[in-house]
C-alpha cells in the first residue's frame, strides 16, 4: 500500500509539472476571446473562467492541458468595453472590444496586448504579443450566439534569448527587433443557460505562413454577470 501511494504521488507531481510547463507555453499567445461582437454597456461587469488546452496540429501532433484563464470585462463607453485577463495563470493581457455593427449580424474589432515572462535557458526573456481579431456574430436563437473570428497575431521577445518549441503557438523572435506573425481563425458558441450565466466553448487556430506551423487552442468558458445578448 505504501508503494502504491508513493507511485501515485510521483505520477501526480509529474502531471502537475507537465501542466505548469504547458501553461507557460500556451500562455505565449492565448488567442481565445470568450467574447461576442456586442460590447457591454457603460458600468456593466462580466466575468469568465475558462478551462483550456493547446495542441500542435502541424508539423507534429501533440496536445496538453493548461492552467485556467480568468477574464474581466467592463463597459466603459457606448459600444466599447475593456477586457483584462490572466491567461493560463501565467501572463497578463488587456484588450478593447469596439462594436462596429449591431443587427442580425454583429461585427466588432478586439485589439489587444498580452505579456509574459518565461525563464527559458539563455536568459529569461519577456514575451509581448499583439492580437487584432475581427469578430462576426450570428444569432440563431435568443439563447445562442455563433461567433466567428479571424485576424492576425504576432509576437516579439523583449530580450536576446531565443525561444524555440514545436508546441508554442507561433515562432518567437530571436531579438526584440524581429517578430513572428500568425494568421488566426476561430469559432465559438455562446450558449445562455441562465439570465446571468452562459457556457462559451471556443477553439482558435494559429497558422504561421513562413513555416506552416498550425496550433489549436481549445477552451470551455463559464461566463456570468452582464450578458450582452440580453441588451
Amino acid at each position: 500500500m505504501h508503494r502504491f501511494d508513493r507511485l501515485w504521488s510521483q505520477r501526480a507531481w509529474r502531471a502537475l509539472i507537465v501542466c505548469v510547463a504547458c501553461s507557460a507555453v500556451s500562455a505565449c499567445a492565448s488567442p481565445n476571446l470568450y467574447a461576442t461582437a456586442r460590447a457591454l454597456r457603460r458600468g456593466q461587469v462580466q466575468h469568465t473562467v475558462a478551462l483550456e488546452g493547446v495542441g500542435a496540429v502541424y508539423p507534429e501532433a501533440a496536445y496538453l492541458p493548461s492552467l485556467p484563464t480568468y477574464q474581466l470585462r467592463v463597459g466603459v463607453a457606448e459600444r466599447t468595453d475593456i477586457g483584462v485577463r490572466i491567461a493560463n495563470a501565467t501572463s497578463l493581457g488587456v484588450d478593447a472590444r469596439v462594436e462596429l455593427v449591431r443587427g442580425a449580424v454583429d461585427v466588432a474589432v478586439v485589439p489587444g496586448l498580452q505579456g509574459t515572462y518565461v525563464p527559458f535557458s539563455g536568459g529569461p526573456p519577456g514575451l509581448l504579443y499583439g492580437h487584432v481579431p475581427i469578430v462576426v456574430a450570428l444569432h440563431p436563437s435568443d439563447r445562442a450566439t455563433l461567433v466567428l473570428t479571424g485576424g492576425v497575431t504576432w509576437g516579439v521577445t523583449l530580450g536576446r534569448a531565443a525561444v524555440h518549441s514545436n508546441t508554442v503557438s507561433m515562432p518567437v523572435a530571436r531579438d526584440a527587433t524581429d517578430s513572428g506573425v500568425a494568421l488566426r481563425v476561430g469559432v465559438a458558441l455562446a450558449a445562455r443557460v441562465h439570465p446571468r450565466l452562459r457556457l462559451f466553448p471556443e477553439v482558435t487556430a494559429l497558422v504561421t505562413p513562413e513555416t506552416g506551423r498550425t496550433t489549436l487552442t481549445t477552451g470551455f468558458g463559464f461566463q456570468w454577470g452582464a450578458l450582452d445578448e440580453s441588451q
